[in-house]
């Protein structure tokens, strides 16, 4: 206001200095802000008019406790007046209550039969009766006798039913789910008999030494056991009371110190405990548990072994708390510990140990039971059984391979259900190896180790007929016999059998792939086994094809070819018939690609004789021997892409260029497997070339063959064998 008192001194200022004060001074802005600053002054009035209300509702809150207070204040004014008459009426209720409540009691003609419900009650009702009795006059005591009566008769009852219960727990299906109720109840005895235990240490000031309880028994096999009944009895299960001081003392607790709840073994807990149940002093403690546990242990001892898994998996399946009930499980282990512990010489035990150990181990684990140790060393058991089975396989297949000796040597062959000739003795290998295996699939070390052994044994059974077997073609083809070609169509037929056969082994459980690879390798022996079987037939059919072999190439087969050709073809065909009839259809098929095989080495070979001679027009001659030979084979597999190849010499004949000479011999030596030898003696052969062409062809040859980059790759399956 002085500003402006200041610019607006006089008249003329209204008109000349007005304006511009007011625009100077931004009113408008400032009165925005004076509004603002007016509301809020408004609304913190209103606040504090809220903030008086609630005070004089706190002031008029409390003054109504104030009043309350002064009531309560005058009311135990008069309580204390009339204490003394209060208490009287007080006690007197409760005494008529607690009367009232024992009359009924005895009034009981009758008591329920004890269970797990009742036991406690019917036990402390007992107790009290027989603490509160001693200084009845005769009269009064003749009335409560006949209670006391009723009820000791109930607990003998009961008694004697649970020392009779382990004799027929494992009769029948029904009679085993009772022992949850009977280890509930006896339990609940045991619980009774550790508070006797603890009042009447707080009535003499001091506990008495329990005496240490075992039980003992000798077995066949002069072992003993001696397993403690008084002390840890149950795992994790030491008397509650000691474990908790926390248990109801009723009104007591509070008398307690914090140095009384932390000690054990405290006298002050104990006489504080006695002074509330003063009754449990006198009562008698039973160790029902301990004479249950000793009757149930007499009978589990006579127990025969194969009944004890049964017998564990029947108290498995039942719904008590077994990391409480643990004491039966673990005699049961102790006794079979014992009965265990033996010599075992023969296999069959030596199994049946440990396939019982095996299943014991897995129902055992499932229910999460633990022991501090085996019932028996598996270990030792296993070296002992692998042992013995290593020396009966080889006993056995032995036995096996002289048989199969003799009846290659007498030729006597069976058939199958299809007529194929078959060896008995590879099915009686087949049940040997089935024998062995099966048995141990439940453990995979013995399944590998004695898997490891039939395949080195079956081997040198393989090894043993391969041998007989090339003996007796060699003998064959100097006199001919009869019954040889059958026999290794037998050996093949048979061979494949057990092929297809091993997959019917049962495999152990455990990694797939693992188990493929023991029985894969047992197949590709038995499988090699037919290979070198019609390895065998095949060369026989080519010795028995030599007068024909021996015409190929020379004047007369140029001249006539297709006599030659069709004493091929008469030969094969006849070999054919008999031979398809006999073996099983996949051997047949593996034989006819080994056959063509050998017959196309046979041809080669036979270029490279002495009295072979190269036509100009050999590659025509093969052509048409290679047509003639494939429509014969193609009438016995015609699903088959099995044919000959006999025209694959031709560019060792042809070729003169030394760069594709090269790529040529690469080629054919990678897949027709030809030998050096026979390429130099090819091109020996030929008589279009100079001898400087011959000898850079010779040098290129070298080149190829001495150039170790890959191996060659077999055709057919005379690569596999």
């Amino acid at each position: 206001m002085k500003e402006i008192f200041s610019k607006l001194s006089t008249i003329s200022d209204l008109e000349n200095n007005l304006s511009n004060l007011i625009n100077s001074l931004n009113i408008e802005k400032r009165k925005k802000q004076f509004d603002t600053q007016i509301k809020n002054s408004n609304r913190k009035i209103e606040n504090i008019q809220e903030y008086l209300k609630e005070t004089e509702k706190e002031i008029h809150d409390a003054q109504m406790i104030i009043n309350q207070i002064d009531t309560a204040q005058t009311n135990y004014d008069n309580l204390i007046e009339n204490y003394e008459g209060i208490k009287t009426l007080s006690t007197a209720f409760m005494n008529m209550k607690r009367t009232v409540k024992y009359s009924e009691k005895l009034s009981e003609k009758k008591y329920k039969k004890i269970n797990v419900s009742n036991l406690a009650r019917y036990d402390k009702l007992k107790n009290k009766l027989i603490f509160y009795s001693k200084d009845l006059n005769k009269r009064d005591y003749m009335a409560v006798k006949p209670v006391i009566d009723a009820i000791e008769k109930e607990f003998i009852d009961w008694e004697c039913e649970i020392m009779e219960f382990p004799q027929n727990l494992f009769n029948n299906d029904s009679e085993p789910e009772k022992i949850v109720d009977v280890m509930k109840m006896l339990n609940i005895a045991q619980k009774l008999d550790d508070k006797t235990a603890l009042a009447k240490k707080g009535r003499d000031g001091q506990s008495k030494d329990i005496k240490k309880e075992h039980f003992t028994h000798r077995f066949e096999n002069e072992k003993s056991i001696k397993f403690l009944l008084t002390e840890n009895i149950i795992l994790n299960n030491e008397p509650e009371i000691l474990r908790n001081q926390n248990l109801v003392l009723e009104n007591s607790e509070s008398d307690l110190t914090n140095s009384q709840k932390n000690s054990d073994d405290s006298i002050a807990f104990a006489r504080i405990f006695y002074r509330e149940h003063k009754y449990l002093a006198s009562r008698e403690i039973t160790n029902l548990k301990i004479r249950f546990l000793r009757n149930l242990f007499s009978f589990i001892v006579k127990r025969d072994i194969k009944v004890l898994l049964p017998d564990i998996q029947i108290l498995l399946k039942l719904e008590f708390d077994k990391k409480i009930e643990n004491s039966i499980f673990q005699f049961i282990h102790e006794v079979l510990t014992k009965k265990l512990d033996k010599e075992y010489d023969s296999a069959s035990e030596i199994l049946k140990v440990l396939n019982f150990c095996n299943f014991y181990d897995d129902i055992t684990r499932a229910a999460f039971l633990q022991f501090p140790h085996p019932i028996i060393d598996t270990s030792i058991l296993k070296s002992r059984y692998i042992m013995i089975m290593r020396n009966k396989i080889a006993i056995w297949i032995e036995n096996i391979t002289t048989a199969e000796m003799k009846t290659m040597k007498t030729r006597d062959v069976s058939l199958d259900e299809e007529e194929h000739f078959i060896s008995t003795n590879f099915i009686n290998l087949l049940k040997i190896v089935k024998e062995v295996l099966e048995p141990v699939t439940f453990d995979r070390g013995l399944y590998v180790s004695l898997l490891e052994n039939v395949i080195s044994n079956v081997r040198q059974f393989k090894s043993a007929i391969c041998d007989a077997l090339q003996a007796e073609y060699t003998k064959n083809t100097a006199s001919l016999t009869s019954g040889f070609e059958e026999y290794c169509i037998c050996i093949a037929n048979s061979g494949l059998k057990l092929t297809q056969y091993v997959t019917s082994i049962s495999e152990y459980e455990g990694n797939e792939e693992e188990n493929q690879s023991g029985l894969v390798e047992l197949s590709e022996v038995f499988i090699s086994l037919t290979k070198f079987s019609n390895s065998i037939s095949s060369k026989f059919v080519i010795h028995t094809l030599k007068p024909a072999l021996k015409k190929l190439f020379t004047s007369s087969f140029y001249k006539d070819d297709l006599a030659v050709m069709n004493l091929f073809r008469a030969t094969i065909t006849d070999f054919l018939d008999d031979y398809q009839r006999s073996m099983d259809p996949y051997v047949f098929v593996t034989f006819l690609y080994d056959l063509v095989d050998q017959i196309s080495d046979a041809y080669f070979n036979q270029m490279i004789k002495k009295k072979s001679i190269l036509d100009g027009n050999l590659t025509e001659y093969l052509e048409r021997n290679q047509k003639s030979l494939n429509r014969t084979i193609n009438k016995y597999a015609p699903d088959e892409d099995i044919k000959f190849d006999l025209t694959d010499v031709m560019p060792i004949l042809r070729v003169t260029a030394t760069e594709q000479f090269i790529s040529e011999i690469k080629k054919l030596k990678y897949e027709r497997n030809f030998k050096k030898d026979f390429v130099k003696s090819l091109l020996k052969k030929r008589t279009d070339l100079s001898d400087a062409e011959r000898k850079e062809l010779n040098d290129a040859t070298n080149t190829v063959y001495c150039d170790a980059e890959s191996k060659p790759k077999k055709r057919f399956l005379s690569g596999y064998i």
